[in-house]
């Protein structure tokens, strides 16, 4: 991940390549 998006991921979680997304868990765990 880039460093922005990378960022938005960690400290937000639901947050996927910049897009609020609730396929975040998805990606989470895979």
């Amino acid at each position: 991940l880039q460093p922005k998006l990378e960022y938005q991921y960690k400290y937000h979680g639901i947050v996927a390549l910049g897009i609020p997304s609730y396929k975040t868990q998805f990606y989470d765990a895979h």
